[in-house]
């Protein structure tokens, strides 16, 4: 969304978006809709509103309004922003609490840490207009749709899907004792592939239930790399053919 122009602030799956007018604002929900379905993901109805700044909102629980006077944050809120909510699951277990609390540090450190190298990522490189199409594939996000564009190169420089599946390393190689077998590969869009797989299974419910019926006859390795390979075909051809992503055709 940030790539069309919008300015977008978001936490895990709160999302706030700033416009000018209603108009744009009507906009962006339309565009946002589209682009979640896409994902196959839906915006909670009864979250989602426009509202202007006169009248206030509250995200991440702070209250947003436009006004003479300067906002605050509510003593119990802050309290409950503080409150350790992991030690209280272990109540009278304190081994166990020490050790949730030290990974849940541990987790918000990391993702701090991520959000900063993905900031100063996005500041060094941008997008080409060619490969942006690749952010309509369900669980490819920036990161992983630069990281396809960076070690793709051109991509008729692949004279066929198959060839390109290949480079990613999402078909069965057949190794020989003189490694006659063994073919040039990318484990960069091996390991991007990979994670596209698993952030589909989770979040896009064609791919889950595409997997689930693949690992039942088979394993779950098994429907990981098959689901893998299937994406790479797609992005060959998004990329190919600047086409939309289209769900229909790939998990049926």
């Amino acid at each position: 969304m940030r790539r069309k122009g919008y300015r977008l602030t978001r936490y895990a799956d709160d999302w706030l978006v700033t416009c000018r007018t209603k108009h744009e604002a009507q906009a962006v929900l339309t565009f946002a809709t589209k682009l979640l379905e896409k994902l196959g993901v839906e915006l909670n109805k009864d979250k989602t509103r426009i509202v202007h700044t006169r009248r206030g909102f509250e995200f991440l629980g702070v209250k947003i309004k436009r006004g003479s006077r300067p906002l605050g944050l509510p003593f119990h809120k802050i309290k409950a922003v503080k409150h350790d909510h992991v030690s209280e699951f272990f109540a009278g277990q304190e081994e166990l609490a020490l050790s949730s609390t030290v990974s849940k540090q541990s987790i918000d450190f990391l993702t701090t840490t991520i959000h900063r190298l993905e900031r100063a990522v996005h500041h060094k490189i941008k997008l080409r207009d060619e490969y942006e199409k690749l952010l309509s594939i369900p669980g490819v996000g920036m990161i992983l749709a630069l990281t396809i564009m960076l070690e793709t190169g051109t991509i008729h420089r692949f004279s066929t899907v198959g060839t390109f599946a290949s480079y990613c390393r999402k078909v069965p190689s057949v190794w020989t004792s003189n490694g006659s077998g063994k073919k040039k590969s990318n484990k960069y869009l091996a390991w991007a592939f990979s994670e596209a797989a698993e952030l589909t299974r989770r979040y896009n419910e064609r791919a889950k239930a595409f997997f689930n019926s693949k690992a039942a006859w088979t394993n779950r390795m098994v429907a990981h790399k098959v689901v893998a390979h299937k994406l790479a075909r797609a992005a060959y051809f998004i990329m190919r053919d600047k086409v939309d992503y289209q769900p229909e055709k790939l998990f049926c």
